[in-house]
C-alpha cells in the first residue's frame, strides 16, 4: 500500500493504490483523490479513465495497481465482494 507522505513519482509497477471516487468527468472518465482524505493538503487528484465497463459511484473508494509507470497506469483490483457477485467458478478437468 503506498503510503499517504509517498508521491506519485515513487510508485513502482506493482504498487497498490487506495482512491477514493470524487467526481463523473464522462461516463469512461472519473477524478480520484489519493494519499489522504478532502481535508488533507498532502492528498492529490488524479483523472482516471474507467475501461472496466463497471459503473464507479461517487465516494466509492476504489483499489488500483500500478502496471505501468511512464506513462502512468493502473488496473483496477477487484473487490472479493464483486468477485462473489459475478459467480465466476474457477473448474480445471
Amino acid at each position: 500500500m503506498v503510503r499517504t507522505s509517498e508521491r506519485r513519482l515513487n510508485w513502482k509497477r506493482g504498487d497498490a493504490v487506495e482512491a477514493t471516487v470524487v467526481e463523473s468527468v464522462s461516463q469512461s472518465e472519473f477524478i480520484v483523490r489519493y494519499g489522504g482524505i478532502a481535508t488533507d493538503p498532502a492528498a492529490r487528484l488524479m483523472r482516471v479513465r474507467n475501461e472496466t465497463g463497471r459503473h464507479l459511484a461517487l465516494g466509492e473508494v476504489v483499489m488500483l495497481r500500478v502496471i505501468e509507470v511512464d506513462p502512468l497506469r493502473f488496473q483496477y483490483i477487484e473487490s472479493a465482494l464483486d468477485r462473489r457477485r459475478r459467480g465466476r467458478i474457477d473448474v480445471s478437468v
